[in-house]
């Protein structure tokens, strides 16, 4: 029953003209550029919010890169070490995509980034949020030059699940996962 009121109250259109003035636009499990790699995964994202060129995914091939939120400074140093030549030595045909949380997230989308090369951040609010808010101009950035997706519409909070949802989109886009400093029981892990 509280599906079927929220439905009656929703107001497409001015949905619709509020993504539109924030610069998110969407894809659905339909549309023809909706990634082929997703279609694969358990539980596929039936729409896909974004800001950012989208035709980045068909570029490149990606490797994940999931980790501690409250990493070590060896962490994040093995993050550099590791991504920067390999970014550099295949002239940037590998993009970095990661989740833009605290710690290795960021710092393997920032060397993405100092290297010239591509990365996609996927998020586990709506795009109209900014999680943690010190990455709000990392993520700024990174949807003007780069992209960001998520499976969340706007006004959508952090909530704790959302977090290993997101990392499965992480995983389907990637060929591959590097994984820096998880504990036991971490996101990292499921992913």
């Amino acid at each position: 029953a509280s599906f079927t009121s929220f439905l009656k109250k929703l107001d497409v259109s001015k949905e619709i003209k509020n993504y539109e003035e924030d610069g998110i636009r969407w894809i659905t499990i339909l549309s023809d550029d909706y990634p082929f790699s997703l279609k694969q995964i358990f539980a596929p994202p039936v729409v896909l919010f974004y800001k950012g060129d989208l035709h980045l995914i068909e570029k490149h091939t990606w490797l994940g890169v999931v980790g501690a939120r409250a990493c070590t400074n060896y962490g994040l140093d093995a993050t550099k070490h590791i991504l920067e030549p390999l970014l550099l030595e295949t002239k940037k045909e590998i993009g970095i995509v990661s989740g833009l949380a605290k710690g290795i997230d960021t710092k393997a989308h920032q060397v993405a980034i100092e290297a010239a090369g591509s990365t996609i951040g996927v998020i586990g609010t709506g795009l109209d949020r900014y999680y943690p808010f010190e990455n709000r101009s990392l993520q700024r950035k990174m949807a003007k030059e780069h992209l960001v997706l998520s499976e969340y519409p706007s006004n959508s909070k952090p909530l704790k699940f959302h977090f290993p949802e997101r990392n499965r989109i992480i995983a389907g886009l990637s060929r591959g996962i590097l994984v820096v400093e998880a504990k036991k029981r971490s996101g990292s892990l499921i992913t």
